[in-house]
């Protein structure tokens, strides 16, 4: 879930203070080190790796390309976060206190900013989606490449899968809300021996996808610090 930067507080939410690691450890990881990764165990560890602007992402669970701004070694120096937390929090807490150690321990300051965004509406081919329903016994089985993606999912994971293979926002116009077995395959982008990304999804999928411009909140790192002594 989206955590909004500037909002109302109620007298007792203003009581409440902020949900925090017990205990929390930064150090840098050397050049060629692993990409972002977060798993929040049941016995109450959390570890990630990742750039400062991943981390962000991650953090407030959003996608690359609503997160913009900061020094240049926010999207490049890597940096591996061990932390502790008392008893097993659920995803949306974890998530919380990492908020608050990238902002204390990188000085870490964001705001908000609507822009007009280059997006891609998906929306349904003019005799509808060609998708069979997804196998129950099947449903959360997705495998994916620069090539392919396969599922038995809704159309929220292929949204997602389109954008990170476009690198822009695909926005979901198609009002399909059932899970379908979804087999799409495409050819690299320049190379003749098989369907654009564009026609695989009209041809294999009965959908299509269109260029246009949306407005979307972008979070901006105002300010960042390399983080502070463990």
């Amino acid at each position: 879930m989206r955590v909004p930067l500037l909002f109302l507080l109620s007298a007792a939410a203003l009581a409440q203070p902020a949900l925090q690691f017990e205990v929390a450890t930064i150090k840098p990881v050397a050049p060629g080190g692993a990409v972002l990764g977060g798993i929040s165990t049941p016995k109450g560890k959390f570890n990630a790796i990742g750039t400062l602007k991943a981390l962000v992402e991650y953090a407030w669970s959003l996608p690359f390309y609503q997160v913009s701004g900061g020094p240049k070694w926010a999207s490049s120096e890597l940096f591996e976060i061990t932390a502790k937390q008392e008893g097993h929090a659920g995803n949306p807490q974890v998530r919380a206190m990492l908020q608050e150690l990238l902002k204390q321990r990188f000085q870490l300051e964001l705001r908000e900013e609507p822009r007009p965004f280059k997006v891609f509406f998906l929306r349904q081919g003019k005799r509808g989606s060609k998708m069979p329903p997804a196998n129950p016994d099947a449903l959360g089985q997705i495998s994916a490449s620069n090539t392919f993606f396969r599922g038995h999912t809704g159309v929220k994971s292929l949204v997602a899968a389109l954008s990170n293979q476009l690198q822009s926002p695909v926005l979901d116009q198609t009002g399909l809300t059932a899970n379908y077995a979804i087999d799409l395959n495409w050819a690299p982008a320049g190379t003749p021996d098989g369907p654009s990304l564009f026609s695989a999804v009209e041809e294999q999928l009965g959908l299509r996808l269109e260029s246009g411009k949306a407005p979307m909140t972008v979070l901006i790192i105002t300010r960042a610090e390399h983080p502070s002594a463990n």
